[in-house]
């Protein structure tokens, strides 16, 4: 009864603002995961959605001085090379730092990507083809969701935030600023490009959103438990994952 009495008192102390803004978070889940839904099921049904061609000729239409000079580093940094060298770089500063809690949570990014590829398998997306964007683009390989911005969201929305331990606040607020522009800069990018529909870039936002929480869910569990016990608890999420997806035999 007194054990009882007690966690009822540490309940009703917890502050009215932490019940309200667990509640906006559960809420948020669970709307991000009902959107990523019904956009799967729509890339299930048909090849794109009824909005992509227009919205994707618009972005096409946009023309400004030095657009293209922007978005090409950018696009670069998101693409397979350059997100895997990003990566490891970040993934070694980490570790010559010593911070082994934003180490642990960013090494489970490539799990990430394979659960964005066995997402992507079922639909019927597939790139834009030629007569609707840039000649260049491919129009049979699979588009959904959109890979460079899913790996965007994650590695750049971790860097937002592990550079709150960063000083001083000029080189905070420039690193974060950097991760803000990446992530919005991506999506334009792949839409200017012709890599993807607009529903793609949409679900692997909404996608990126979800796993990037699950991973800061893990990260803000390891500063209140300890880095040590946080890294057993990453292995084993880890291995879990692994154990989750599908094995591809060799051609």
């Amino acid at each position: 009864m007194a054990a009882d009495l007690r966690h009822m008192g540490a309940e009703s102390a917890r502050p009215p603002r932490a019940n309200a803004a667990a509640l906006v978070s559960l809420g948020s889940s669970i709307a991000a995961l009902l959107l990523f839904g019904l956009l799967s099921v729509d890339a299930a049904a048909r090849p794109y959605a009824t909005y992509d061609v227009p919205v994707l000729r618009a972005v096409q239409g946009v023309d400004l001085p030095y657009l293209n000079l922007v978005m090409r580093p950018i696009e670069w940094l998101t693409s397979g090379p350059g997100a895997v060298l990003m990566w490891v770089l970040t993934l070694a500063g980490l570790l010559a730092a010593r911070w082994w809690l934003p180490a642990a949570v960013l090494a489970l990014l490539p799990i990430a990507g394979g659960i964005n590829q066995v997402i992507g398998h079922p639909t019927r997306h597939t790139r834009p083809s030629a007569d609707l964007v840039d000649p260049w683009a491919s129009g049979d390989m699979p588009s959904f969701p959109s890979g460079h911005v899913v790996g965007a969201v994650l590695l750049y929305g971790l860097l937002f935030v592990y550079a709150e331990q960063l000083r001083p606040r000029p080189l905070r607020w420039l690193v974060r600023g950097a991760c803000v522009v990446i992530v919005a800069v991506t999506g334009f990018a792949r839409l200017w490009y012709g890599a993807h529909w607009p529903s793609d870039v949409l679900a692997a936002y909404v996608l990126g959103g979800i796993q990037l929480a699950a991973l800061l869910w893990l990260y803000r569990l390891g500063q209140r438990v300890g880095d040590e016990r946080l890294v057993d608890v990453v292995t084993g999420v880890g291995r879990a994952c692994l154990a989750l997806l599908p094995l591809r035999r060799a051609n």
